[in-house]
């Protein structure tokens, strides 16, 4: 148990500061709220949402073929938290300098520090996600991101406790606030990439469903063929994996529909703004009951993986995503108060998404194939890249209920299709 606990301290360590790192750009309210302070146009607001998210899945594929051509993880991870916290630190000075002053340079820097800072998070990702795999047991990973997520909701806490202040202090104007936030930011990434250096970078172990001892896999390629034989193309390889293996299509197909809850998240705030004029006043109010969602809800995400699967915590996160946005309409009514309540079920299902999605994939990955399908995963994630931007036309030309009715009917579907409960062998598989 000792040494269990051993191995989960730099992965631990890690989602600390990364959550306190998080809340200073918490995506569904703070950077709503600058880009907000730059414009009113919501295809632009879409269009930032669209890189954000898109940027890092359209790497994905690639960055997962460069890496199987690699002995190691570690320095994929670390150099794409090292390109993370000089966008931090880009941002912050864009803000802090361009913010008051030239609105239009601002956004356009912004635009662009915000693709480097995705692409960084894609490159992150996939090696954080392969070395997972390398390290921990099937039975482990449960317990793993379980554990880490309630680690990261304590982070999260202070972090929000931290930006609440920081809102509060008036001497403070937005700018020098927002360039606060991502000073701290950058800080956090880069002391919590500090636990990584304990991680040992392994070259591939395939583990058993009900032992953790480590067995040795099929190595991966260590590069492509030489002497002209031919291996399947990028693209090629993709259309493949997808042909083979029907649940992870399934899979894939479910997730990017999922994406429909994920474009209308940061809305909320924009919808709040429309709503309340005082609405700044909640914003901090806002983001605690986000984290306090996330928090209160991971032990329960935690217990029914552990019990009844990843899968069913996916069912259920889906369930409350077609909700939320009906929900968003009726609370809204009721003021800026019953209002917030919406962003304690968006920190409750942002957290059951990660510990049922990313867990779900571990388990249907061939041990031999995974670095493919976890990069696979993130390409294929298209709505990802243009649902931002769809929705911000969309709800520019027909208005929130229209959105948010849509969204709800959306997820519905997703439901309806993830309802096959048949088990994979894959991870008897080598």
């Amino acid at each position: 148990m000792k040494s269990k606990i051993r191995q989960q301290l730099p992965w631990l360590w890690h989602g600390f500061f990364l959550a306190i790192t998080l809340s200073m750009m918490e995506l569904n309210t703070i950077l709503p709220g600058l880009i907000s302070e730059l414009t009113d146009n919501r295809i632009l607001f879409g269009a930032f949402y669209s890189v954000l998210l898109g940027a890092p899945l359209l790497f994905n594929l690639p960055m997962s073929r460069m890496m199987r051509k690699q002995t190691g993880r570690r320095q994929f991870l670390l150099t794409g938290i090292y390109l993370r916290t000089a966008a931090f630190i880009g941002m912050a000075a864009t803000v802090y300098l361009l913010g008051k002053e030239d609105p239009v340079p601002a956004l356009a820097l912004l635009f662009v520090l915000l693709f480097l800072f995705a692409v960084g998070g894609g490159l992150a990702g996939t090696a954080y996600s392969d070395l997972v795999g390398r390290t921990f047991a099937d039975t482990d990973r449960g317990r793993l991101y379980s554990v880490r997520q309630f680690i990261m909701g304590v982070g999260a806490l202070i972090g929000g406790v931290l930006v609440a202040r920081l809102l509060a202090v008036e001497s403070l104007n937005p700018w020098e606030r927002y360039a606060v936030f991502f000073v701290i930011g950058a800080g956090g990434l880069f002391v919590g990439s500090l636990g990584f250096l304990a991680v040992k970078d392994t070259r591939g172990y395939n583990h058993e469903p009900n032992n953790s001892a480590l067995s040795p896999v099929e190595p991966e390629p260590a590069g492509l063929p030489e002497n002209g034989d031919k291996s399947p193309g990028m693209f090629r390889e993709a259309w493949t994996t997808i042909q083979e293996d029907p649940q992870y299509a399934r899979f894939i197909l479910v997730e990017n529909i999922t994406s429909f809850s994920l474009m209308i998240l940061p809305f909320y705030l924009v919808f709040a703004r429309q709503l309340f004029p005082d609405f700044q006043k909640y914003m901090g109010a806002f983001l605690l009951l986000q984290i306090l969602g996330g928090l209160s809800s991971n032990i329960l995400w935690g217990w029914i993986s552990a019990k009844v699967g990843s899968r069913s915590v996916i069912r259920l996160c889906i369930g409350f995503g077609a909700a939320m946005p009906l929900l968003a309409m009726l609370l809204g009514m009721g003021g800026p108060v019953p209002y917030s309540f919406l962003f304690f079920l968006v920190g409750a299902v942002t957290s059951g998404r990660s510990i049922g999605f990313e867990p779900y994939l571990l388990e249907i990955a061939p041990p031999a194939k995974r670095t493919v399908y976890i990069g696979l995963r993130g390409t294929l994630n298209l709505l990802d890249v243009i649902l931002p931007l769809l929705g911000g036309v969309f709800i520019q030309l027909a208005g929130f209920p229209a959105a948010f009715t849509g969204v709800s009917v959306m997820m519905l579907l997703s439901l309806y299709l993830f309802r096959d409960r048949k088990k994979s062998n894959h991870r008897f598989q080598e």
